[in-house]
Formats: structure tokens, sequence, C-alpha cells
């Protein structure tokens, strides 16, 4: 089998080779046909671009794709990815020359021909050199020095502004010619696109426009991007991103009241991510809908452009594969490429669940986690510590538990390239912090700090019982990243704020919380001692309609809704901390806080702490019939579609059984997120970029900015190798 995935390997770069020699063989006669003034050579440039479209299809369609997607080496898999991604950029160049024929046409067309400018065929030929040097580097496989080659566009673009004042001089000078004017500076746009492989190298406002042809006729479509290159008062050596998933506003006061407590109608003190100097509101929303998930919120910050439902560093395409949408490249490849930072990824949550993947993977479909997890060892873009749980993403599916579907053995890979790998919180805390660190925990989603650290229930724990805590998690991650003299950057994440509030376990989620919270003090401390060299940012990506409508307690013999109190009723809860380590001693007091969700399944009430994990709703099959009438004929038929039911189990001892009808779609037996904007906090070098209400892409840029990173620059080149 590997035999053949070579030979056939071999066969299809042949076939790429023919591809770039017909590609540089139509850039020549594109440039024959405007200077020789040949319309109908234009025209044959133009119609040539589907015999692009068919020779990539064709190469695509080689029998032997299907065998390698089946082969167990997934590096074989991999590698035809990166052919097939290669093959998607010559055909976005194949375009973009039947864009420059159809410009070159419409000036041919008229009568009398303008000639093009002088210094027009001088860039043509600097864009033309520029390609060949792309092509080269493809023919020998090192497709990320090809997509960095554009650093050198700048000769292109000074080609642009030089004659773009030229062009509007002769405007000026012929007005009757002006058809034929605009139809250069539209190819020279053009032209410079070529050469820039869709990058913004100047700074400014830019507006990029398709136009596309359907069955359903011309569509037309434009986006405004805003390219910046700001740099901050005092640079920043490292950036620290807290991502509380799910953490609203709400989720915020219900951890501080739980963790400091109120005297007379104030608090005793703040949440430590709250004492951070500089704070805004973000938006959350992505550019397909209002209410965004977190893969793509969390790929916002992790590029700076918006995303859809599900997906990560890509813009969505039509097709059903989940790698070939056009990619963006995320902070980790950046700073790993401009500067050669170290790089953590740290969770609670699978390490591949999709706010740790969005800040290193490219996906439209973030279920994918068995590729990230093996897409993680690739050098561009490779994490130096990954601490978290889904282990089972990581090991080869004839080991019990594992959950992938080949035989790669990734664990193993890591260790393999020097990765320190532990499985407990003793080992963890034994890791020697001068190698980079592998840390999975847990099979799946590691345990909540109230079953962790508090109940400690084996029916829950399943025999993870030494999972370390985000304190230690963070402490062990920045002794790690912090030894390089280049900088890091990391995500820390309290990863089940958001999975509890989806199972409506409020309680769960506070204690949570604040665990986050005193990781986030750890690193506040640790940046005081090291004289405040690193940005720290705290903030949610996206919320939950979780919302405090007072407090509850049974003291006079109500129960359930009737023994909520609100207004003058609401007296404060009594939350204990005797010793003083900042989580309540019982999370289940006499008077506790009434919480409600305003985005829920079908659930019984409950408002007392449930000592077993509870999920408010059950999925189920709902199967009914269904009539059709065909003419004068009717038909019946049985219609089976997913639903949920309410959890029984919910229902406490003693109190009435409260069913509340569900206010969203049956089939997600879950809590959803809503749209509301969310906190960020931040402190340290560069702090100061965010106030008032920003978008949630304007979060990279204030990270850039904070390290003073210039993107068209390239320190060091990396690969997809895993070397």
């Amino acid at each position: 089998m590997r035999d053949a995935y070579v030979k056939t390997l071999v066969e299809i770069q042949d076939d790429v080779r023919v591809l770039i020699g017909n590609l540089e063989k139509t850039l020549e006669e594109t440039k024959t046909a405007l200077f020789t003034q040949n319309l109908d050579k234009a025209r044959m440039v133009r119609d040539g671009d589907d015999k692009f479209d068919e020779e990539i299809r064709s190469i695509m369609r080689k029998d032997l794709t299907v065998q390698v997607l089946q082969s167990p080496v997934a590096s074989d898999w991999r590698s035809l990815m990166g052919t097939f991604r290669v093959l998607s950029e010559l055909e976005r160049i194949a375009d973009h020359c039947s864009d420059m024929a159809l410009y070159i046409a419409r000036i041919l067309e008229r009568d009398p021909v303008v000639k093009p400018p002088e210094g027009f065929k001088e860039m043509y030929e600097d864009m033309q050199a520029l390609l060949e040097e792309i092509f080269r580097c493809y023919l020998e496989g090192d497709d990320e020095k090809a997509r960095y080659i554009g650093d050198k566009d700048d000769i292109v673009d000074a080609d642009f502004e030089r004659l773009l004042p030229k062009l509007t001089d002769e405007i000026k000078n012929d007005p009757d010619d002006v058809a034929s004017y605009v139809d250069y500076v539209l190819l020279l746009k053009y032209m410079e696109r070529t050469a820039d492989q869709v990058t913004f190298p100047k700074t400014g406002a830019y507006e990029v426009k398709v136009t596309a042809q359907d069955g359903t006729g011309k569509g037309v479509s434009a986006a405004g991007y805003t390219v910046v290159s700001e740099k901050a008062p005092k640079r920043a050596k490292n950036v620290i991103l807290f991502v509380g998933d799910g953490m609203s506003l709400q989720a915020r006061e219900i951890a501080r009241i739980l963790s400091k407590g109120m005297t007379n109608g104030k608090y005793n003190d703040l949440l430590a991510m709250e004492k951070l100097e500089h704070n805004a509101v973000i938006t959350t929303s992505g550019y397909d809908s209002l209410v965004t998930d977190s893969a793509n919120s969390a790929s916002a910050y992790a590029t700076g452009h918006k995303s859809v439902v599900n997906a990560m560093g890509v813009y969505e395409d039509s097709t059903k594969d989940p790698f070939d949408d056009p990619k963006v490249e995320n902070i980790s490849e950046i700073l790993k490429r401009t500067r050669g930072m170290s790089v953590g990824v740290i969770t609670q949550a699978e390490s591949t669940d999709a706010t740790p993947a969005a800040m290193i993977g490219h996906t439209r479909r973030r279920a994918n986690q068995d590729w990230l997890a093996s897409s993680y060892l690739d050098q561009y873009h490779r994490p130096d510590v990954i601490m978290g749980g889904g282990s089972a993403r990581y090991l080869p599916k004839s080991v019990p538990g594992s959950k992938r579907k080949d035989n790669e053995n990734v664990i193993q890979e890591f260790k393999d390239m020097g990765y320190t790998f532990v499985g407990t919180a003793k080992e963890m805390k034994a890791a020697p912090s001068d190698k980079p660190l592998l840390g999975l925990f847990h099979t799946g989603t590691m345990n909540v700090y109230i079953d962790r650290e508090m109940l400690k229930d084996p029916q829950v724990l399943k025999g993870f019982t030494d999972q370390p805590n985000l304190m230690d998690m963070t402490q062990k991650s920045l002794d790690i990243l912090s030894k390089n003299p280049n900088g890091f950057f990391a995500m820390i994440e309290g990863a089940s704020i958001d999975k509890q509030l989806h199972v409506m376990d409020w309680q769960r989620a506070a204690y949570d919380t604040i665990e986050f919270d005193k990781a986030i003090q750890y690193a506040e401390d640790w940046n005081k001692k090291r004289g405040n060299d690193t940005l720290i940012i705290v903030l949610a990506d996206h919320a939950h309609g979780v919302s405090i409508s007072g407090t509850y307690h049974e003291r006079d013999g109500k129960k359930g809704t009737e023994a909520v109190r609100v207004y003058q009723n609401s007296v404060f809860p009594t939350f204990k901390d005797e010793d003083h380590d900042g989580f309540p001693d019982n999370p289940d007091p006499d008077v506790t806080l009434a919480v409600q969700y305003a985005n829920h399944p079908e659930y019984y009430e409950n408002y007392h702490f449930m000592k077993k994990p509870t999920p408010p709703a059950l999925s189920v099959t709902e199967t009914k019939q269904e009539q059709s009438a065909i003419g004068d004929k009717v038909e019946f038929h049985q219609v089976t579609k997913a639903s949920s039911k309410a959890n029984p189990a919910r229902i406490h001892p003693g109190d009435p059984a409260e069913l509340m009808p569900a206010n969203t779609p049956k089939d997600d037996p879950q809590e959803c997120h809503s749209a509301d904007d969310i906190l960020l906090n931040a402190g340290g070098p560069g702090s100061e970029y965010f106030k008032g209400t920003m978008d949630n892409t304007e979060v990279f840029f204030g990270m850039l900015r904070a390290l003073g990173i210039d993107g068209n620059k390239t320190k060091v080149h990396l690969t997809q190798a895993k070397k």
C-alpha cells in the first residue's frame, strides 16, 4: 500500500509540474496579447481557465486518492492534503490570469485601442518573475516558502504605486478613453493581487469584492478591511490570553458572590480578573450568524478574521470537504514565523476542543479532533506546551478507549520529538521545565473542580483521581514557555464554565470560574515579579443566557418556584468559606442563588445543588405519522427525528415536579449560547488598546500590537513537516 502511494504521489507531482508549465505559458501569452494588441489571443487565454479547472479536477480524481484516505498511515493522508492545497493555490492564480485576460480583452475590443502606460510592461514582468519563483518552490515541495515568498511583492506594489498616478493623469488628459484607463487600473489591481497571493502589504482601508455567477444569476459581495500597523508605547515580551469559555457577565457575578461574599450590599472584594486596569465590551457574532460557537469565536481571537459556526482558521467555501476551505494564518503561526516565539495551549477540555484548537488548526469542522491532534505535530504551528484532556484523540485505535480512526500514535510521535509526556498531576509537577510538554490528564474532558477536588466520587471520576488544577497547570506552562528568550504566547482556558452552563449546573460552573480566576491571580503575581513584561487578557468567547433573579430558601416551608425570593425578599445567600481558600465550603447552603436560564430545553426545575452531574434533558427519537397527497390519493408514512425530553432525575426529592417547557428547538437537549456581548479585562504592556465597545477580531490586533509584530517579516522558515 505504501509503495503504491509513493508511486502515485510522484504521478501527481508530475501532473502539477505540467499544470505549472501551462500556467507559465498562460502568463506569457497574456503579456503577448496585451503588448501586441492581439484580441483573439486574449480571448483564448480567458477561455483557457476552464482547462486549468479541469486539469485540477482530473488530478484530484485519481483513483489512489480514495486508497490514501483509507491508508492507516496518517502522514500519507496529510501529504495528499498538502498537495491539494497547492493545487487550490494554483487554481486561484489561474483564475487571476483569467481575470487579467478579461480586462485585456475589454481594452483591446475598444477602437482605438489605448496603449498601456509607460512602465506597465515592467510591472507585468516583475509579477511574472515573482510567480515563477513561487512555482519553483511548489515544484521543490517547499509550499510554506512559496506562501511566504509574498514578502517580495513589495516590488510589484512599488510598480503599482508608480503607475497609478500616471494613469490618473492620462485620464484627465484624455477623458474620452476613460473606460480603457479604468480597465487598466483594474488590470493593475489584478496583477497586484496575483502577486500578493491575497495579502495586504500596506496599511489602510481595503475592499475585497467578489462577483459570482450561478443558476440564480449574478451575485456580488464586498467586505471591508482596515489594515493597521500600530505599536504599543511599551512592547510586551509575552501574551497570556485567558479564555473563560461561556463566561458571561452573570457567570462572573455568580463567582464573585460565592467567592468574595457581601456585607451591607457591598462586595467584600473583587475577582482577580476584575482588578486588571483596562476593560472593554466585546461583540461575538460570526459572519454567518448572530449567535456564535466556541470554534468561530476563538478563531476571531486567533486570526483577526471572522468565520462561521464550527469553523476555525478558515473562510467557508461551498464544498463538503472540511479541509479545503481558504485558510487564514493564525497567531501561533505568525509568532513562530516572525519571531520564533513559543506557544502553549492549556485547557480543561479536550486539548483538541474548539478553543485550544482554534489557536493552532484550520478546519471547517471542529469535530475533526483526531485530525487536529495530528496537525499539532506540524512544525509551523506546533505548540511547545499542550495540556488538557482528550488523550483518546492521540492514542491509536488499537488502544481501548481511543477515538481515532487510524493507528497513528500521536503521543509517541511527540515523545520522539523530545516532548515530556505526563498523564497525572504528580507527573506534571515533576516534569522538567527545559523541555516541551504534552500533558493529557483524561481521555475526555477533565472533571470539574467540585467533583475533582471536593466530592471525589469514584463513579464520576472514573479512575482519573490525580488530575491537576488550573493553577498548577498555569504555573508549569509559564515555567516552560518563559525559557524562550524570544517570548511566548499562551492560551489558558477555563473550559467547563461553558460545559456546565450547557447542562444548567450553575454551581459547578461557578466553582470552575473561581478556579479560573485563581489561575489568573497566579499569572498576575508572576508578571509583577518579572517586571510587568507580559500582556494579560481575560475574556469569554461567547455568553450564556444565565441570570440571577434573586435567592432561594425553604425556611418558611415554601418549595420550588414559590420559594424564589425577589426584590426585598431576596435575602443574601449564606455561602461560607471557613478555610479562606476562595471556594465556598458547601455549594448547597440554606439560602442560595435563584439562577434562571434564557435559552433552555424542556427540563424539571431544581434550585438545589445536585451531587451527581445530571443533564437537564435526554435525547430521544420521535416518530410520528405524516400524510402527503398525490393527486386525489393520500399516503401515510412514518417520520423520525431527533428530539429531547425533560430528565426526571432532576426532580429534587420533596419538591414539586415543575416541568419547564422548552423555549429552544427540541432537537438540542442542552441550554444554548446567547448573542450577549461579553467583558474583557486586560493588564500589562499594550493593555491600553482595549476600551469601549470592540469587535472580537480586534483582540487579535491588540495582541500583535502589544508584541510589535510585523506580519510581513519572516524570521524562521517553518514547514508542515514533522521535524
